[in-house]
C-alpha cells in the first residue's frame, strides 16, 4: 500500500502538534500541583493522594512525549526514505 507524500507529512505534522501539547501541558501540570493544594483547603491526607495521582499523570506526559517522538523517528524513516 501506498500512501502520498502528502499525507505523510501530514501524519508527521500530526504527530509534532501532539508532541507541542504534551510538552505544553507538562509545566501546567506540575506549577499546578503545588498552587491548586495550597489553596484547596483539604485535609493532608486528600492533597497528598491528589498529588500523587497528578505526579503520575506528569510522568506519564513525559513518558509519552518520549514515545511520540519516537514513533515520530520511526515513522519518518519507514516512509519518507
Amino acid at each position: 500500500m501506498h500512501v502520498k507524500k502528502s499525507d505523510q507529512l501530514k501524519v508527521l505534522q500530526e504527530i509534532e502538534n501532539a508532541i507541542v501539547k504534551e510538552e505544553l501541558a507538562v509545566p501546567i501540570y506540575s506549577s499546578h500541583i503545588k498552587v491548586a493544594m495550597f489553596w484547596s483547603g483539604l485535609p493532608q491526607a486528600k492533597q497528598d493522594k491528589i498529588v500523587a495521582g497528578l505526579e503520575i499523570l506528569l510522568s506519564e506526559s513525559i513518558n509519552h512525549v518520549r514515545m511520540l517522538r519516537r514513533v515520530k523517528r520511526i515513522y519518518k524513516r519507514l516512509t519518507l526514505n
